[in-house]
Parts: structure tokens; C-alpha cells; sequence
């Protein structure tokens, strides 16, 4: 291991351009953990929108099945009104 930095360090003190080649990799290093961290937060986000709008879903599914079981339970009880009333509509004209 020693060695290898050994060989990294001549390449440093002996190559004008290396602390140049230096700048552009920490550059390019932090453009790379930008894009990383702005995909992670897009992802984030993305779930979490994705999570609401399917909650949203769900309570609006909810909200329909109660109206429909109300709905259906007051049609059974005018259904049953009818028939303990003999089926009579409130029509006495015959």
C-alpha cells in the first residue's frame, strides 16, 4: 500500500498538471454528489407524492362506499315503510 502512494506522490511532485488534474476530480466528484443527492431527493419526493395521492384515493373510496351504504340503507327503509304501510304510495283517490 505504501508504495502505491509512494508512486502517487511522484506522479504529484513530478507532473506540472497534477494539481490541476486534482481540482477537476474534487470537481467533478462534487457534480457527481450533487446529482446523486438530487436524485435521491427526486425519488423522495416522488414516493411521498405518490404515497398522497394514493391515500387520497383511498379516503375518496371510503367517502363513496359510505354514500352508498347510506344510500342503500335508506332505500331498504322506504322499501320497509311501504310494506308495513300495505304498499300504499299516499294515493287516496280511489
Amino acid at each position: 500500500h505504501g508504495e502505491t502512494f509512494d508512486l502517487f506522490y511522484g506522479m504529484y511532485k513530478f507532473n506540472s498538471r497534477a494539481k490541476d488534474y486534482l481540482a477537476r476530480m474534487r470537481e467533478n466528484l462534487a457534480r457527481i454528489e450533487m446529482k446523486l443527492a438530487a436524485k435521491e431527493a427526486y425519488l423522495t419526493a416522488r414516493a411521498e407524492f405518490q404515497n398522497n395521492d394514493r391515500q387520497r384515493l383511498i379516503s375518496e373510496c371510503r367517502e363513496l362506499f359510505t354514500d352508498v351504504a347510506v344510500t342503500h340503507h335508506r332505500n331498504d327503509d322506504i322499501v320497509n315503510d311501504d310494506d308495513d304501510n300495505g304498499g300504499d304510495k299516499g294515493d287516496d283517490s280511489v
